[in-house]
């Protein structure tokens, strides 16, 4: 498994952040159709986290598991205050076993999107 955790005060994912990081090497699988939508739903994304979580959190950016992985815990994270977006439907009942609940959703060009937050955890 793979997380890609932004952390609080660096969860900016600018254009030009996304080039730097390998985003160019993407949009030839994007077509024309992806690249066009792709602004757009950058922007509601970005909105939804800004409106969702405008204090210091933690932003699980990207999450990937191995497929023979999977069911297995081993994407679980820490107790600390997080944001993260899904474009699948069908993820949201995995997140809420991990205690994200969703907050904001929309739809851009056709593509769903949900914002989920997790609270963090009391102290021990």
């Amino acid at each position: 498994g793979a997380a890609c955790w932004l952390p609080p005060g660096a969860t900016d994912v600018s254009t030009a952040r996304l080039v730097r990081h390998g985003m160019a090497r993407a949009v030839p699988g994007l077509g024309l159709r992806g690249l066009r939508r792709m602004g757009p739903v950058l922007q509601a994304l970005e909105r939804g986290h800004r409106d969702s979580a405008p204090e210091p959190h933690w932003w699980l950016w990207l999450l990937g598991t191995e497929p023979a992985r999977t069911g297995q815990g081993v994407a679980s994270a820490n107790g600390t205050p997080a944001f993260l977006d899904t474009q699948l439907e069908a993820n949201l009942g995995f997140y809420a076993r991990h205690r994200f609940e969703p907050v904001v959703s929309g739809e851009v060009d056709g593509l769903r999107w949900w914002g989920l937050r997790r609270e963090p955890r009391a102290p021990l």
